[in-house]
């Protein structure tokens, strides 16, 4: 606190820590889009397993596309902080959100 008084976890969002000066911007971008790639392979993973439990074909496609929707915003939201380019920033953050609850919605539905 005494070094960010204004911090808040309610008030700071993850587009402030990728587009602050020096390593947290680094360390944060750069563990963010090594981090996509596994994501989307436990998407993969897990579309597969409940194939295998009896989801349909069409489950696992629109697992794969929404999953990859998700992941696209992911790296579009990391790799143009808001610092750069606002508007691209901004087409991320809902690709990414977005995706995320209707991955997550459409899997619980299978349940």
């Amino acid at each position: 606190m005494p070094v960010n008084p204004g911090f808040s976890p309610l008030a700071t969002h993850l587009s402030d820590i990728g587009a602050t000066a020096g390593w947290p911007q680094i360390l944060f971008s750069a563990g963010t889009l090594l981090a996509v790639p596994i994501r989307y392979l436990v998407v993969v993973l897990l579309a597969l397993r409940l194939v295998q439990l009896g989801a349909g074909r069409g489950f696992a496609i629109a697992a794969l596309v929404v999953g990859l929707v998700s992941t696209v915003g992911t790296t579009i939201m990391t790799a143009v902080p808001l610092s750069v380019s606002l508007s691209v920033h901004q087409l991320g953050i809902p690709l990414y959100f977005l995706g995320v609850v209707a991955l997550q919605t459409l899997i619980g539905s299978r349940g």
